[in-house]
């Protein structure tokens, strides 16, 4: 079965920094995932590639198994929730979470 989302050896460099190097990982089709880890690490690096807000150095990123490297980020099936200065200060965090699901209309299963 083809993965929801695949990223494939993606690598990020700002100049001489390497932000995220060689990572890959898939999602499989329906999952709710979370990419954890310490401050620096690379998290919303890879966030931001696999929403089109940055372009890997190298690598690639599928969603339902076609490239999404030259598709604009207001055309990917991609919600992101950043960091607390963007959260909805009303809302909790499962409310926040589920906001752009909800506007595009899916059932609360």
């Amino acid at each position: 079965m083809t993965p929801d989302l695949e990223c494939s050896a993606l690598t990020r460099r700002f100049d001489q920094s390497l932000a995220v190097d060689d990572v890959s990982f898939s999602v499989p089709p329906g999952s709710f995932f979370s990419i954890l880890g310490p401050s620096g690490c690379g998290k919303t690096t890879i966030m931001r590639m696999i929403a089109g807000f940055l372009a890997p150095t190298s690598g690639d990123i599928r969603i339902k198994g076609t490239s999404v490297l030259d598709v604009p980020p207001n055309k990917r099936p991609v919600n992101m929730v950043f960091q607390h200065l963007a959260l909805f200060p009303m809302m909790n965090i499962a409310d926040n979470i589920g906001y752009g699901l909800r506007r595009k209309g899916l059932p609360k299963s």
